[in-house]
This record gives C-alpha cells, structure tokens and sequence, in this order.
C-alpha cells in the first residue's frame, strides 16, 4: 500500500551502481522506522542500474524512481527532492550501506529538537566489499563541529534534515559539479543548528568508480570556490553564485572575481594536501596575481618545492596523527551488521 505521507524520505542519485545499488537498497528496507519512503533518481545510467531500480518497486511499493538525462549528481538529488512526500528528508548515495536503526533514531531527535534544521551521525570507511577501513570522530559539540566545517567537510551523506529548511536553502546546487556536498552543509549550517550523533550509522564505501577518486585533480578549484563563497556570505550577505552558474567555468569565473586572491590560496592549499604539486605553484601565483600575498601563500609555494618522496611522507605523517586523534574504536554493531552484508552479497554472486 502506498502512504502519500511518509515521515521521511530517502532521497538516492543513482548513476551506473548497478553492482552496489541492491545492498543501498537492502540497507533502507530494513530499517527499523517503517514509515518511509526511497525516491530514486536514475540520472543517465548506462548499466543496469535502471533494472535493479524496476525490480526494487515492483516489490516494494515504498520504492519509487524517476529517470533523466544525465546532470550530475546534484541535479539527481534535487529531482528526488522534488518528488518527496516525506516531512524529513534523508540523503543516502547509491553505493553506500546504513545502519537500520538509522532512520528511527535520526527521525526521533528531529521530532525532540524543533530547533534543529538537521542531525547527522558519524560515518565508517569501508572498502569496495564493505571491509572496515576506520572512521573519524565528528565532534558532538555544535561550535566546534561549526569551526571544523568551515575548514573542510568532515561530514558524509548521513543527513537528515526537515524538508522546509532543503526547500528554504534551495537544495544543492547544480552548478557545482563537484564540492555540492560541501556547499550544502555548508549553507544548511547557516539555516539553523545542526546535530552530529556520537553513533555510527552510515558506511562509506570506497572504490575506484568514486567521482572523488576519478575526477580528483578536478575538486580542488571546487572546494576552494565553496569556501570563498562561506567567506563572501558572511561578510556581504550573498555570494556570487548566481554569475558562476551562469558560466560554470571556474577558471573563466575566477578571472574577475572579487575574492580570486583567496580563492586560489585556498584551491593551492587543496592542491597541495592532494600533492598535486604542479597545480598548487600555479593556484599559488594566480593568488598572488590576485592580491593575496601572505606569508600563508608563501609556505604553500615553499612546501610545494620540496622533493615529491619528502612532501608525500610528511603528508601521510601528518594525516596520521590526525586519525589518531579522531579515530574511534569500530562498534560491535558494525561488524555484525557489515558481517550480514557480505555474507549476502556472497550469497548473490554464487
């Protein structure tokens, strides 16, 4: 039976993850909370994506799906948005597996908190077979969890947030090819409090298919333009998104930007920490063209300098000590519930 109004809706972009799409699927299935609905949307998949999608809600009237030519995945998730019924709406990606206990504890802070915009929960990394690789810490109080946001995303797709407040900030923005998942939180940071539960529920699942992974030398103009955008909403009110979107050409944009000094300081930081060494000099001298002369652009030039097998062991040094200090211990309850998962996907690929 369809309910035309579910508490929460399960938002999913899918494109060409016919391969990990039934275990996303499974994971929604058997949550806890029952009342819910899963909106995918098919966005160009050349794979068999689309049939899984079929044969997922003709089973399950709780499953409904939409196709569109291929726009990205901001552009999917938006369309899933649109087509939801449900008072919350929570973002779950088409190879990433969660908790079933999810949904029913997300669901019941936000009916306790009408303060919140939206509640996260933490996130463990899995590989392609969803063996555990880690987690990090996601710092429960409010104002430092705003301070680390500002520097980076240390948040996955595990949000829940009211459906009024995602129509109230206009959803992701289409533009952004990449880095859309940054902007959001971002922006939803800005709309209200948001809440990061001490408890891991979502699991990222690593593979060489990732657009994080394939189009990597790509992210970092991206991510920087977001965090200039963060910085030009808090002093002016508004950013300059609406003249990017215009030309989604970040190079072309950043030409007369403003802030194209601090927009690639930012993007040779990025650069730098993927050791992308030829690109960060570069962003570096353009910020420098730009204005930003500061000892900080400087130190990024200088390390940038030094020989890759240095740079690369400092580095990995370096994120070391940070998964160190905000490393947790895997709970019992991911194992088991990781340990069903493969012993399921064993049993289909038999």
């Amino acid at each position: 039976m369809i309910n035309n109004n579910p508490k929460v809706t399960v938002i999913m972009p899918v494109y060409n993850s016919a391969k990990y799409l039934p275990a996303a699927l499974d994971s929604v299935l058997a949550q806890t909370l029952q009342d819910f609905e899963v909106v995918a949307v098919n966005d160009g998949s050349t794979d068999d994506s689309l049939a899984v999608l079929e044969r997922y809600a003709a089973r399950d009237p709780r499953v409904r799906f939409a196709t569109q030519k291929n726009a990205g995945i901001a552009a999917a998730r938006n369309a899933a948005a649109a087509l939801a019924k449900g008072r919350y709406i929570a973002t779950h990606d088409d190879d990433d597996v969660f908790h079933p206990v999810r949904l029913e504890k997300q669901a019941a802070i936000l009916d306790a908190r009408p303060d919140l915009a939206a509640v996260f929960c933490r996130s463990l990394v899995a590989d392609e077979n969803l063996k555990p690789i880690g987690g990090m810490k996601i710092p429960a109080d409010p104002r430092v969890l705003r301070q680390r946001l500002q520097r980076g995303n240390v948040l996955q797709q595990s949000c829940m947030v009211r459906r009024e407040v995602f129509e109230k900030i206009g959803g992701y923005r289409e533009a952004l090819m990449l880095s859309e998942d940054f902007d959001f939180n971002l922006r939803l940071l800005e709309a209200g409090e948001i809440l990061c539960m001490p408890e891991a529920y979502h699991i990222y699942r690593q593979h060489s298919g990732q657009t994080s992974v394939v189009r990597k030398a790509s992210m970092p103009p991206y991510n920087a333009l977001v965090r200039t955008f963060a910085m030009e909403r808090r002093l002016r009110g508004r950013d300059s998104y609406v003249e990017f979107s215009k030309v989604r050409d970040v190079r072309e944009f950043a030409r007369d930007y403003e802030f194209r000094g601090y927009f690639y300081y930012w993007a040779g930081r990025r650069a730098l920490w993927y050791l992308l060494l030829p690109d960060a000099r570069a962003y570096i001298r353009e910020a420098w063209k730009g204005g930003y002369r500061t000892f900080g652009a400087a130190w990024v030039y200088a390390k940038s300098l030094l020989p890759p097998v240095v740079l690369k062991a400092c580095t990995l040094a370096y994120r070391r000590l940070v998964t160190r200090r905000w490393s947790w211990k895997i709970p019992p309850y991911i194992i088991e519930m990781l340990s069903s998962q493969n012993g399921r996907q064993a049993t289909m690929d038999k």
